[in-house]
């Protein structure tokens, strides 16, 4: 679902996992996060302390295996992405950069953004005027 990933963030992704163990690909948050309780807003985070967690999220084989065993024997299904599951079984997750364009298509907008993404490169990025 992220047609648009590069080559140098997979690489990232490789040199941390074999150094630290994991890789989350993200980017930094550039909208206003905010959290709600009971339909109201209780609390307006950091923009410059969050991070979007991105794909791909990258682990050592056999922890990632090992996770998915113990949710599974705990009949634990409510994990929301491999980073999550990871956290929740006391693995360190460590942030990779990756680029705004790795966009996730899941939606019909998704998809205009990722034609308007290749329609760009395609004329050779922005152009100055």
């Amino acid at each position: 679902v992220r047609p648009l990933v590069d080559k140098a963030t997979i690489e990232r992704n490789i040199e941390s996992v074999e150094t630290k163990g994991s890789a989350i690909t993200v980017t930094p948050a550039i909208e206003t996060v905010m959290v709600t309780d009971n339909g109201s807003i209780n609390r307006i985070l950091n923009r410059s302390e969050c991070l979007m967690a991105k794909a791909p999220q990258s682990f050592k084989l056999d922890d990632i295996l090992s996770v998915h065993d113990r949710s599974k024997a705990e009949g634990t299904h409510n994990f929301i992405d491999s980073a999550s599951m990871m956290m929740h079984y006391g693995y360190t997750l460590y942030p990779v950069l990756g680029e705004t364009e790795n966009i996730k298509i899941t939606t019909p907008s998704d998809y205009y953004m990722f034609t308007g993404i290749i329609k760009n490169r395609e004329l050779g990025g922005l152009q100055d005027e």
